[in-house]
Formats: C-alpha cells, structure tokens, sequence
C-alpha cells in the first residue's frame, strides 16, 4: 500500500532566515503527528533546502516544480503568468512548447534553476497525488514576487487533475495593484482553507476576521532557536534590499551604539539573505572594525543571538519575532512601508513591545521592555496549532 503524500510549497533554499524556520516548523510537526505520510518540499532551491531541511521528517524528498512552471511564462502580469502555469500543470504535455525557455531559469545570483523538463514532470505527477497541498506561511504572496500568483494557480489546476485537498497557512497577502489583488482572490477559492497571519493581508485577499492567526513560525518556537550565550549586548540585522539606505541604515547604526554607549566588540551583525544583509555591516566595520558578524547559516545550525539581556535592531520580520520571543527587547526599522508596516506592526500588535520606525532620522533610545509575555507566546502557539490540527489531523485522532 502506497503512502500518502504531502506537497508542501515555499520559497526555503534561497536562503532566507525566515523561510527556513517556517519550513523548518512544518517538518517538524509532521514528524510527530505525520510519520507515516512521504513529504515532498517543492522549493525554489532544492539543493540549499536540503542542507538545512534534510531529516527533520523521516521521509522528506525536495523538487523545483510550480516555481520553475511559473517562472517559464512568457509574461509576467498577473493574470497571464496564472493563465500559463495553470495550463502547463493541467496538461503537462505543453512543456514540450516552452523547453528552450529552461536555458534562460537563471537565478539574479547567477545560479541556473535546479530544473528540467524530466524533473517538472515528475513533480507534476507528485503534485497530483497529494492527499495535501500546502503553501506554507511567508511573504510571498505580493506584487513583488508575481511568480507566486502562478504557483497559487497551479495548486488550483493540481486540484481538477485529482490533489486532495490545497491549504495555505501564515501567509502574509499583499501589496498588489488592484487587478491583480482581484486575481489573488480568485486563485484562492479552491483552497479548504486560508490562513494569514495579519489583519492588512485578510483585506487584500477579502478574507473574515477568523481567519487571521500568526506567522507560522509560532507553531514552533522553542529554546532551540535562541542563542543564549551572552557574547553580545546589541545585535543588528540591516538589509541592503527592498529599497534600504545602507548610508542611512549605517549613519541610524553607528549613532545609536555612539549614544547607547556599547563597546563595538559587543556588537554582532546577523545575516538573513546572503548578498543582501552584510552592506550594513561592512559599512560599519569601517569605522567599528570589532563588531562581529554571523552568517545565517550559524544562525539557523546555533540559534539567533536573543534574550533578555540583549538589545536588537532589525529591518526584517523574523529576527523581530524570534528575539522578541526570547525575551530581548528592540526597535524594528520598516525600510519599505507598503511591505514592511504590516509585517512589523502585526508582530507589535501581538504584544513584542517593540516600536517601529519609519524614519531614520529621529534618535532612538535604548530599547526597553521583555519583548512578548510567556502566556502570550503560549496562546499564539495553541492558535497555530489548531491551525495545523485542521489540516494535519493528530496522531491520537488518527490512531
């Protein structure tokens, strides 16, 4: 007897520190209540995935398939680039007229794509003999990334061609222009359910209050995500990506350690995205060659830097949630409004104790607070895993 097969989407293997906890989060919970089932993680990176996924669930496998599908499209509106995967995953056939399109699914890295013909269709023909599909939590559901309408519409398509059921959870929906927010709603209709985890997301994608929870890293925060080794008494994350001034970033850097009176060699800078998150710091080091950087691959292996005694400033959502979870209180920067607000304030409302900034001209001081309440915490992982109860089932149901 076959075993049933679970297709999880997300954007995991770029790397980013976020994607991978989120991805990281799932497999671990299918591994408790999901054993028996075969995981197939349809990202954009398989090999890198696997480097930090591999073996969390005893039979997890790694594909590129509905990305590379959408990534193929002549065009990228909305509306045509989910017309295209669409039609490509409902008769697969159709590769045959885009093949010499796979010479040019070359990463911005310079990367070639971890895909073929041969290997899309295989991961067709997994896609639908799923018992579940599902595009976990992130933030890549926006017009800045309009790759993911056409995965959403290959779920769909996957559903007619046989899939079980499409889920998608923790989402973070938006900003899109008008006519492709009317695309998004429409793609999601087949889906059984649809959380997000911020009110501005439900209302791009026309969704009840109910379903608003939180990011899906909340299904899994524990103390193996934190760093508690007191190296650091401030620790940094700035991005160079999503329109961020490293010169402004550097200046708000530099003066606030100037004004909070740390020693530089008590200073770390983290790493999310390689490529994108070390022009701050290099900046820095010019005028405070002690501070410390750490890699997010010691990040993801070791835990992020975090906890009571450590101030944090961080452009990007994750670090904000994580060191806030471990108790460190902080100061969030928003580099590009219309993507970050919502992302930040959802964590703020939820009880972080963090301020946001949307300027970096104004002096900031030094951080206060306990970042989010244990009982909140407590509260946040329930409704998360209530979450995951509707679509997963537990072990003692099923037994």
């Amino acid at each position: 007897m076959s075993r049933p097969l679970i297709y999880l989407i997300t954007t995991a293997g770029i790397p980013n520190y976020g994607d991978e906890l989120i991805a990281m989060a799932w497999l671990r919970h299918l591994a408790r209540e999901r054993p028996d089932a075969d995981v197939l993680v349809d990202t954009v990176r398989p090999s890198a995935a696997a480097e930090t996924l591999a073996g969390i669930h005893p039979s997890v496998r790694f594909t590129s398939t509905l990305w590379p599908v959408a990534l193929l499209s002549p065009s990228w509106e909305a509306a045509d680039i989910s017309r295209f995967a669409a039609s490509i995953v409902a008769d697969p056939a159709r590769l045959a007229e885009v093949e010499e399109r796979f010479k040019l699914l070359i990463r911005p890295d310079g990367i070639p794509w971890e895909a073929s013909p041969d290997s899309v269709l295989a991961g067709l023909e997994d896609l639908v003999s799923a018992e579940v599909v599902h595009m976990v939590g992130g933030g890549y559901l926006n017009g800045i990334w309009p790759v993911s309408l056409g995965v959403t519409a290959g779920v769909g398509a996957a559903l007619q061609r046989g899939a079980g059921r499409a889920v998608m959870t923790g989402e973070g929906i938006g900003p899109y222009d008008a006519g492709a927010t009317d695309v998004i709603r429409g793609l999601i209709e087949p889906f059984t359910l649809v959380d997000v985890r911020d009110t501005v997301s439900a209302e791009v994608a026309g969704l009840a209050a109910a379903q608003v929870t939180c990011d899906d890293v909340f299904l899994d925060l524990g103390p193996e995500l934190y760093a508690t080794h007191g190296k650091y008494d401030v620790v940094v994350n700035a991005q160079a990506d999503h329109g961020a001034s490293v010169e402004g970033l550097t200046e708000f850097v530099v003066s606030a350690l100037s004004r909070w009176k740390v020693e530089p060699g008590r200073v770390a800078f983290v790493e999310c995205r390689p490529g994108a998150d070390d022009a701050v710091y290099k900046a820095v080091a010019q005028s405070l060659p002690e501070v410390a950087f750490v890699p997010v691959s010691e990040v993801l292996a070791d835990g992020l830097p975090a906890g009571p005694g450590v101030r944090w400033i961080s452009t990007r959502f994750h670090p904000h949630l994580v060191a806030a979870a471990a108790g460190s209180p902080g100061v969030a920067i928003s580099v590009q409004p219309e993507y970050y607000d919502a992302k930040h304030s959802s964590l703020i409302a939820l009880g972080s104790g963090w301020p946001m900034l949307t300027t970096l001209s104004d002096p900031v001081g030094w951080p206060e607070g306990e970042g989010f309440d244990q009982a909140k915490l407590k509260a946040l992982r329930e409704q998360k895993v209530a979450v995951a109860e509707r679509v997963y089932g537990t072990r003692r149901a099923s037994a």
